[in-house]
């Protein structure tokens, strides 16, 4: 069923796709860089003031 389900999908478009413009930034940081940064969005971005609002 499965295989017949598979078989009847449209072929794939096999044209060269353009490449996103933020795919150059895929990879740039170390791990240890990305979890730094991870902890400091954490520590400054994702905590809320209720005296704000």
């Amino acid at each position: 069923m499965i295989s017949n389900f598979l078989r009847q999908l449209p072929e794939p478009n096999l044209m060269p796709q353009e490449e996103h413009p933020l795919a150059k930034f895929a990879g740039v940081l170390s791990d240890s860089e990305a979890r730094e940064l991870q902890k400091a969005i954490a520590a400054e971005f994702e905590q809320v003031d209720i005296d704000e609002w």
